[in-house]
Formats: structure tokens, C-alpha cells, sequence
């Protein structure tokens, strides 16, 4: 097993992950007991056969709901694969969105007779507002898409598209309402080419998506958003030791930012809390240009779809390789590793890998998406007038379309 036995709790919504390891050298066969007393079968790689038939190993896999036969949904995805670092193994990691109330007890049972077992404490999730729920609706909507393969959403009400870009039609997709196609790309790696810094889409996509939520920021009823103003007052370039122009934030330096406006939580004092206080699904997250709390730039923007204790879920822009012509926006895992723990942060500040590089960042914090102002919306959260196509649907969630990387612990 990749993980040991363990024992987790999370609230309804939130997600977390099952992982197990085998040989390489066996072609393994995952079988998963169904709830309706069927069985669902993934195999993994297989052998290579030039030392001749690979044995076949079995692998079983069973959740109880509250000492109860429960069984996994016919919906299970296919689990993902990976290498172990040292190539001896093949990782298996399921990811799965916490649904009922109860303690869900996992079982692996391998095949020399051992079992190894994960126990899931399923709490009450937090009601969410309208607000957050149109949020994540939208997540659902309009990704995934990039540029090398647009996908525009199956649905998009008119007043969305029409917030969204003046020139939206039915055929956009998020990442032309957010100003990116082959052109766009092209200019990136020149520009990249020519200085080594470069913006990538993840900005441009929170924008556009923060535009068909109908968002307010200043609350003066001008419908503006801004995706680089949600950390602070403003921001300033400087060159960093190495020549590098980098970005800060510089108080007074308008325009004026969330900080300010009231509507940011910092991850520095969240994390300082026993227990620490945790973004909720909508927030939309700010990371820093590096992994310790010496990164002063802002290096990534997402939006939460939800935390647990071992994995963060978020909805980003920025993906996709720009020396391949592509930038992607999706929802992802996101495995979680912390800061050195200090005297004022006995467990550290969350640090997670980034779309837009692969590089660890830490969490600057996350803007609070039920404080700001969205005229669709009255003080409680609530629709003001709830559009004709809305369905609240609980078992709506956005799916994530990347599973984990593998992410090592961040020391100093």
C-alpha cells in the first residue's frame, strides 16, 4: 500500500483519496465490490512479456458504511497510475467525493492474505449560499476546454455569455471568453523567449469566470471583476536577486484589493488558528511565487472546490504547456505538503503544486466568495430572482479531470 493504515475526517462535498501500490512486474487487477453486489475490474499496466507470461495479481477492494455492507458506485472512475519514484512499483490512487454522513471503512485486501484499511469519518458538509453553488455550477459548465481543444459548455444561459465577453456566442469556450487562442499563446512564448517571464492564462480564466458569475468587486454596480487586484491594494514590480523581475503587493498602490475591501482571509493567520479556519467551495485562491513564507509575488489564482486534511480540489486557468502551443483551464487535485512548523504555526501553512509550472506555492490565502458583491444575489446569498434554468442539484460537484502528481514534503 501506498498509504498506510489511516484514519481521516472530512465533510460531505469535500474530497480524498485511497492509494495502493504493487509490483511492477505483476499485471495487477483491481476488482471493486459494487452497492448494487456486482464487481467493477480496472487492470493496471501490463508486464512487459520478454521475461515471459507477467502473473496475474488480485487486488480487492471493499467499503462498510457504519459497520454495514456498503459497496462503491457504478459511476467509480478509473483509478489512476503512476510509478513509484524508484520504478519498482506501479501506484494506484482512487479519488472520491465524500457523499453520506458516517464512518466508511476501506478495505485492501492483497493477495498473500494481508489487508491494509483506510477508516473516512464522513461529517456534515456547510450549507452552501446560492452564490457559492452558482459558483461551482459554473466550474461544472465550462470546464474543462483549452486552446488546442475548445470545449464550450453544454449550456450557457444568455445573460452569462453576455456578462462573460460582449462577442460571447454559444460556440465559446472559458478560454476564448478569457482572451486566449493560438495568437495569444504565440505572443506568451515570445515573450517568454525573449525576457523569461511570462503570464499565463490562470488570471485571464478566474476573470472570465468571476465576469459570467456576475461579479461586482467595488460594489458600485459597474458588474467589473478583477483577478490581480483580489490579494491587496495593488502591486509593483522589482528586480530579485537574480535580475528577475518579480511582482509585489504595495499598500496604497491602487487599485484597491480585497484586503482592503474586507473580503480576504490570510492563509498566515488562518493557519495560526487551532483549528485552523479553512476556505469553503467558491473562495477563490491565491498562491505564492514559491514554497516558503519568504515568496512575497503572487504566483497562482484558482477557485476552491473543496479541502480536506490530504487533498485541495481547485479550478484553475494556466494549464497546459506554452512551449507546446497550449493553455488548458480544468479542475484538479491538488495533494497537500506544509511549511516548516513554527512556534506560531505548529503545522504549517498548506503548500501546493501549481498548473501553470509544476512548482510548489504556498497559500497566500483565499478571497471570501460570499463577500463580494454580486448584484444577482440579495445580503443572505439567496437569488434575487432565481433564473428559470436553475436546478440546485446536491449531488452536483465538479469533477476533477487530473489526478494527483506526486509531491514532495517542503522543508525550510
Amino acid at each position: 500500500m501506498a498509504d498506510p493504515d489511516s484514519k481521516l475526517t472530512v465533510s460531505v462535498g469535500s474530497r480524498f483519496l485511497l492509494s495502493w501500490s504493487t509490483d511492477r512486474k505483476g499485471w495487477t487487477k483491481n476488482v471493486f465490490d459494487l452497492a448494487d453486489g456486482t464487481t467493477k475490474t480496472f487492470a493496471g499496466p501490463k508486464p512487459s512479456s520478454k521475461f515471459g507470461p507477467p502473473k496475474e495479481v488480485e487486488i480487492k477492494l471493499h467499503v462498510t458504511k457504519d459497520g454495514e455492507k456498503y459497496g462503491f458506485r457504478s459511476t467509480l472512475p478509473d483509478p489512476s497510475v503512476r510509478n513509484s519514484p524508484d520504478w519498482k512499483k506501479y501506484i494506484f490512487t482512487s479519488a472520491f467525493v465524500a457523499h453520506e454522513e458516517g464512518v466508511h471503512l476501506f478495505t485492501v485486501e492483497l493477495p498473500n492474505g494481508t489487508s491494509l484499511t483506510k477508516e473516512v469519518t464522513i461529517t456534515p458538509g456547510t450549507d452552501w449560499t446560492d452564490k457559492r453553488d452558482y459558483m461551482i455550477d459554473l466550474l461544472n459548465r465550462w470546464m474543462p476546454s483549452s486552446v488546442l481543444s475548445p470545449r464550450p459548455p453544454k449550456f450557457a444561459a444568455p445573460e452569462e455569455l453576455k456578462r462573460g465577453h460582449p462577442t460571447a456566442n454559444a460556440q465559446s469556450d472559458i478560454l476564448s471568453l478569457a482572451g486566449w487562442n493560438k495568437d495569444t499563446v504565440k505572443k506568451a512564448q515570445d515573450t517568454k523567449a525573449a525576457t523569461k517571464l511570462v503570464t499565463t492564462s490562470c488570471g485571464d480564466v478566474l476573470s472570465a469566470m468571476l465576469r459570467l458569475w456576475g461579479c461586482d468587486f467595488d460594489g458600485d454596480g459597474k458588474m467589473t471583476t478583477r483577478a490581480f487586484g483580489i490579494r491587496d491594494d495593488g502591486a509593483e514590480s522589482y528586480k530579485d536577486a537574480a535580475g528577475v523581475t518579480r511582482w509585489r503587493t504595495r499598500k496604497g498602490h491602487p487599485p484597491v484589493g480585497a484586503v482592503t475591501h474586507g473580503y480576504y482571509q490570510s492563509a498566515t493567520d488562518a493557519f495560526a488558528q487551532d483549528p485552523p479556519i479553512l476556505p469553503s467551495p467558491g473562495d477563490l485562491l491565491v498562491m505564492r511565487d514559491g514554497p516558503t513564507p519568504a515568496a512575497a509575488g503572487i504566483g497562482h489564482v484558482g477557485i476552491i472546490v473543496s479541502v480536506s486534511d490530504e487533498v485541495w480540489c481547485t479550478g484553475d486557468g494556466g494549464g497546459g504547456s506554452l512551449d507546446a502551443g497550449e493553455q488548458s483551464a480544468g479542475v484538479g487535485y491538488r495533494l497537500i505538503t506544509y511549511t516548516k512548523p513554527t512556534e506560531t504555526h505548529k503545522k504549517g501553512i498548506p503548500v501546493l503544486k501549481s498548473v501553470t509550472d509544476g512548482k510548489s506555492k504556498m497559500v497566500d490565502g483565499w478571497v471570501i466568495l460570499d463577500r463580494i458583491p454580486n448584484p444577482l444575489f440579495d445580503d443572505k446569498g439567496r437569488w434575487k430572482e432565481m433564473p428559470s434554468w436553475w436546478s440546485d442539484d446536491e449531488d452536483a460537484t465538479a469533477t476533477p479531470a487530473d489526478q494527483p502528481a506526486e509531491q514532495q514534503p517542503v522543508g525550510a
